[in-house]
C-alpha cells in the first residue's frame, strides 16, 4: 500500500497501527525514554525525517521495527 505525505493520513495510520518508543543515551546530552505520538515524533525528528520513518514502518511486515539515528536516538515502532 502506498502512503502519501498527507499528514492527516499518516497520523491516523500511525495511531491505529503502532506504539512508538523513543530512547536516547545520556552521554549524547538527551535523556529520553518515552512513548511518543505523531506530533511528539515530528517535533523531535523534524517533518521530513519523521514522515520517512513512519512510511517505512507502515510498509514493513515486521512486528517490531527499530531505527537508530546518528544523533543517538533509537526509535522503535511496536505493531499493535
Amino acid at each position: 500500500m502506498k502512503y502519501s505525505n498527507n499528514c492527516k493520513d499518516l497520523r491516523k495510520e500511525l495511531t491505529k497501527n503502532f506504539k512508538v518508543k523513543v530512547y536516547s543515551t545520556k552521554d549524547k546530552g538527551l535523556s529520553i525514554n518515552s512513548l511518543r505520538g505523531y506530533s511528539g515524533l515530528i517535533d523531535l525528528l523534524g517533518q521530513s525525517t519523521g514522515e520517512k520513518l513512519i512510511i517505512c514502518a507502515l510498509g514493513s511486515d515486521e512486528q517490531i521495527i527499530t531505527y537508530k539515528l546518528r544523533r543517538g536516538l533509537k526509535i522503535t515502532f511496536y505493531s499493535i
